[in-house]
């Protein structure tokens, strides 16, 4: 049978609910089969009985924002109680009257300060109780009630042996006088899920106890104390020596005021009273298991990089951790790597036929190198390299004729693999050495040249300043292009070799602010561009001759190309000139385009003496790049942090654009907007563009901004229904949680894990992961394992899911209900008619 990641029980009787694959089920308590509440399939949390067992209430994401639902035990669908639309919202409970207990924020300046609410079943706003803030309340008997306080609550299994002033803090009104005097304040802990529990005894002696869950010796386990704070007891033993509990937290504990259930180790364990020994309950969960189930997924929004080939007909792409080859305008799709429970990312063309990227079949990074044709050879002709050498790898990059892959680790290693001969399809090579360290950090940006000789990269050397370093790889003399004085990244050669392009922040041009008196520097960067050899001038320079008025000066023309250092008939032939060179093969190309490319010339005395500025505005410029006689970036437009400052309320924000520097004509255009990602084919002529799940092919000469029209042969949009995979949740969600476990291990603050064994953490939770039935379990699992590192600032972040479009709006009015069951308008706050939002 397969195991269940059972979450957040409560019990009533002789029944029991609890979370499980995203729904909310109910089973006997004596153990058997479970059957759902909800069929939502998004995450839900805290269900609560009903004092008469009748209905049950919890916290559902299903409006994208938290809000609280109820249901009938006995069938029936489940109503909507609240519209807080506040991600602090949580059940607590019921009260006596039969209404929901529950806490928020909405409402309140601070997103942070929850007040409890009573929230009768007619879905009112509910009433606001007289606590203050609070993350947990329960009632006592006369009236009195406990409460937790806690400016960031996170539960302890979440932050193990947390010792933080935001921790949870007891306080108890035991006489309902409305004077709360704190307890336990000696214990150094996390406390949660408070409750109270008559004790076990006589009749006469059964007092209630405040029972909650603390970390405070170490491990999370089920405490009580009496209402004054006195008599400590421990009533589970998880984490002790003798093995008879998991030694695992005991998590998400509820009571129906004898009984105390909760959560251990995804599984569901009962005190019948405090002083009985712990027991697990047999609870199966019945019908499909829908989320484990393997799904066809199309390629839209799950699609990855695209990176084209040398002519731009085909694509390496990746989708969901799968690498496929892709035609550009027809033919099939070609599945280059698929394998469940394996992530292959960082793919790219090498050389002409074939393909590299990087997986973690064998449980570390590893360089695979495939041909694009598979039944080219009998094995395959897939070579794995640099197993358990290269550490996590974050940039990858090729040269031109696929003989050397450079590789940036997340040590700070710039590693370079041989892979073994052009278009890595020799069986020799899979060597790797280390050509430099980062100084600070890990290096980024890495580009070969056009003839594969040099490669560049920016190099972390302090906080905030960074240099841009060149290589030659036939004896690794190192050359420093630039000064660490600033921010240089993305490094690219020009396509003729000539120049070496980067971004840098070394514009110090700043602004006054509007409102108070400051200045400040919002762009900063800009395109430069360096002469790699002495003798090559600087494109943007004058020449003697002048630039040529227009194109039909063939010989102004010529002197002017050679003035500035570029190929004269590589321009003619991105305009439709004649060539140079005489003949003319398909689509303008001569004999000689097709040659090796000429060597790469780089003068070291002098090089950071001849840096200039490319011609444009200071600007938010990303993802430089280059096209065939242009450089290429994205421009990031500026806009305020809010909003407010767009010219109409709801509009979308600004987004980037892909422009283009013509280094022949010097010219700035814009050639694609809004884009998200974009990469340039290798021989610099075409573009294939995204835009959200939308790719086109695209001229790097284009004009104008526009997608493609219909009638142009050139320009296109990619049919991407072509490309589909194959998702099985359990073995992805399996390669999900090693590769948290790799990501933490490589990227933690110290290399000792702050003393922790994490490799036997990871091996002693591994197990669960079998169990779990959806992401939200997963991500529940992967708090509770990261908690084990005691470190406080490690987060785990997903998205809920849920239907944001039914998120309410703020009336900017206080709606209270009279006795007579009437709706009034309490407040009404004071508009702003110059302001949109509180007009």
């Amino acid at each position: 049978m397969t195991p269940s990641y059972l979450r957040h029980p409560h019990l009533h009787g002789d029944s029991v609910v609890f979370v499980a694959e995203d729904d909310v089920w109910l089973a006997p308590l004596d153990g058997g089969r479970a059957y759902r509440l909800s069929a939502d399939r998004v995450p839900v949390a805290d269900p609560r009985l009903s004092p008469d067992g009748s209905k049950v209430a919890w916290t559902s994401w299903a409006a994208g924002a938290p809000e609280v639902y109820v249901a009938d035990l006995e069938g029936g669908g489940a109503r909507r109680l609240t519209y807080w639309g506040d991600f602090g919202t949580h059940t607590l409970g019921w009260t006596s009257d039969g209404e929901v207990l529950a806490a928020t924020a909405s409402g309140r300046q601070y997103y942070r300060r929850t007040l409890a609410h009573a929230v009768g079943l007619d879905s009112g706003p509910g009433r606001v109780l007289p606590y203050g803030p609070l993350s947990e309340l329960v009632a006592l008997p006369g009236g009195g009630a406990a409460l937790l306080s806690a400016v960031m609550m996170r539960e302890p299994a979440w932050w193990k042996r947390y010792r933080g002033g935001t921790a949870g803090k007891l306080w108890c009104d035991a006489a309902g006088t409305g004077e709360f005097t704190r307890l336990l304040g000696e214990v150094d802990g996390q406390l949660s899920s408070l409750m109270v529990v008559r004790a076990a005894g006589a009749k006469s002696r059964r007092k209630p106890r405040l029972a909650f869950l603390s970390d405070h010796e170490g491990w999370g386990n089920v405490y009580s104390a009496t209402l004054s704070g006195g008599d400590l007891r421990r009533h589970t033993d998880h984490g002790s020596a003798d093995g008879a509990l998991p030694a695992f937290y005991a998590r998400h504990a509820s009571t129906d005021g004898v009984r105390v259930i909760y959560q251990c180790a995804g599984e569901l364990w009962l005190l019948d009273t405090l002083d009985a020994q712990a027991r697990r309950l047999d609870i199966r969960l019945g019908g499909p298991r829908t989320a484990r189930t393997p799904y066809r997924l199309q390629a839209g929004y799950h699609l990855g990089s695209t990176v084209p080939d040398e002519t731009g007909r085909t694509s390496v792409v990746q989708l969901r951790g799968t690498v496929h080859r892709l035609t550009h305008r027809d033919g099939p799709a070609r599945t280059l790597a698929a394998q469940p429970g394996v992530r292959a990312r960082l793919a790219r063309p090498l050389g002409a036929d074939c393909v590299v990227w990087v997986d973690d079949a064998s449980g570390e990074d590893t360089v695979v190198i495939a041909p694009l044709d598979s039944t080219a050879q009998d094995d395959g002709g897939r070579r794995r390299l640099g197993d358990g050498e290269i550490g996590r790898v974050l940039e990858l990059a090729c040269a031109p004729d696929g003989s050397r892959v450079a590789l940036a680790a997340h040590d700070g290693r710039l590693l370079v693999l041989d892979t073994g001969g052009a278009g890595g399809t020799g069986a020799s090579g899979g060597e790797i050495r280390q050509l430099a360290r980062g100084v600070d950090g890990e290096v980024s940006g890495l580009a070969f040249s056009p003839d594969g000789a040099w490669l560049a990269w920016s190099d972390p050397v302090e906080a905030d300043a960074r240099r841009i370093m060149l290589a030659r790889l036939a004896d690794d003399e190192l050359v420093e292009v630039t000064e660490p004085r600033f921010v240089d990244t993305e490094p690219v050669f020009t396509l003729d070799g000539k120049y070496l392009a980067f971004l840098s922040r070394r514009s110090f041009d700043p602004v006054y602010d509007a409102h108070s008196f400051d200045l400040s520097f919002p762009f900063g960067c800009r395109p430069y561009l360096v002469p790699l050899a002495a003798r090559t001038p600087s494109p943007f320079g004058a020449s003697p001759d002048g630039r040529p008025v227009n194109g039909d000066d063939d010989d102004q023309d010529e002197r002017h190309f050679r003035a500035i250092g570029l190929n004269e008939r590589s321009v003619r032939s991105r305009s439709g000139g004649a060539d140079a060179a005489g003949g003319g093969g398909k689509d303008g190309d001569s004999a000689e385009d097709s040659d090796a490319p000429e060597p790469v010339v780089v003068d070291v005395d002098g090089l950071q003496g001849r840096v200039v500025p490319v011609p444009v505005d200071e600007a938010h410029y990303h993802r430089l790049a280059a096209g065939k006689d242009c450089l290429l970036w994205v421009c990031r437009p500026m806009a305020g942090a809010l909003g407010d400052g767009l010219a109409k309320q709801g509009r979308d924000r600004p987004r980037p654009a892909l422009e283009r520097f013509d280094l022949s004509r010097r010219r700035h255009d814009v050639i694609a907007e809004p884009v998200s990602a974009y990469h340039p084919s290798g021989d610099g002529t075409r573009l294939v563009v995204r835009d959200g799940d939308t790719l086109r092919v695209l001229r790097t000469d284009r004009s104008g901004s526009g997608p493609p029209g219909d009638s142009d042969a050139d320009e296109f949009e990619i049919d991407t229904d072509r490309l589909s995979v194959t998702v099985d949740p359990t073995a992805e969600w399996r390669q999900m949680y090693d590769e948290a476990g790799r990501l933490m291990r490589d990227l933690f603050w110290v290399a000792d894990m702050a003393g922790v064994d994490w490799e036997g953490e990871l091996a002693r939770y591994r197990p669960l992961v079998d169990a779990v039935g959806s992401r939200d379990d997963l991500v529940d699992l992967l708090w509770e394992v990261n908690g084990e590192l005691g470190t406080s600032h490690a987060y785990i972040r997903a998205g809920k899911g849920g239907d944001w479009s039914e998120r309410p709006g703020l009336l900017g009015a206080d709606l209270e209900r009279d006795a007579d069951g009437r709706w009034r308008i309490a407040r009404v706050l004071p508009a702003e008619s110059s302001d949109p939002r509180a007009a």
